[in-house]
């Protein structure tokens, strides 16, 4: 990448951060838990005679349905959680350390204008998927720094997506390298996911907090990025 941003000293920085502020983990654990909590609301009305082998399963109606809901509601709350995430690594960059505390009193001042910008990232990026694999892909690219932009102060979620397609399209080397190794590091978690079906109870807690981690360390390397190349290109960012 250029010389404003190296791509393994970014990620291992943002590891270490992390390794050293735990409790960074927890709004991505929390958005998980309620994510798996509706998760099993919505599934308890299924009748089980209903769904008698996979390929009744797969073409279900009800099912398509629930699958639809549940990732729509689980990309919000993440992304919302990205959030909070994002607010309390810019904390620890001007502060030196960070908390919840520091996170909620971001939210407070300004709940609505994050509400609409989860909206806006978690559905866009399921709507894209749902329609086909690459304008998914492409619409999580060129809004991978809207919340970036939005907790360092843009405040208004329309101006802070314009200002993640700008900076994208301006540094698209530098983004799509970004990209491509966390959308390798996501391949990696759900493989990691997969096996850990097989256990159970301690499975679910693995995968939520490998999860958790992965996000967490998103959040921390989505924010330095940000900085730097908004730094880089001056006014164009």
């Amino acid at each position: 990448m250029t010389q404003s941003i190296n791509l393994h000293t970014l990620i291992l920085d943002s590891l270490n951060t992390l390794n050293r502020n735990r409790v960074m983990l927890t709004p991505q654990l929390m958005a998980l838990s309620l994510s798996f909590l509706a998760g099993i609301v919505m599934s308890s009305g299924i009748d089980p005679e209903s769904v008698t082998d996979m390929e009744s399963l797969v073409r279900s109606p009800e099912i398509q349905r629930l699958v639809m809901l549940g990732t729509a509601i689980y990309s919000v709350l993440t992304a919302f959680a990205h959030g909070v995430t994002t607010a309390m690594a810019r904390v620890l960059l001007e502060r030196g350390s960070t908390s919840m505390l520091a996170a909620r009193q971001f939210v407070s001042a300004g709940l609505a204008p994050l509400l609409a910008l989860s909206l806006i990232l978690g559905l866009s990026t399921v709507v894209g998927l749902a329609v086909l694999l690459l304008p998914g892909l492409l619409i999580t690219l060129v809004l991978m720094f809207a919340m970036p932009a939005f907790v360092m102060g843009v405040g208004d979620p329309l101006v802070a997506v314009q200002k993640s397609i700008s900076l994208v399209g301006n540094n698209l080397r530098e983004s799509l390298l970004l990209f491509m190794a966390f959308a390798g590091g996501y391949m990696l978690l759900n493989v990691a996911m997969m096996i850990f079906l097989f256990i159970p109870f301690i499975g679910v807690l693995l995968s939520m907090f490998l999860t958790s981690t992965y996000m967490a360390v998103l959040s921390i390397s989505m924010l330095r990025a940000y900085i730097a190349l908004a730094n880089q290109a001056g006014p164009r960012a």
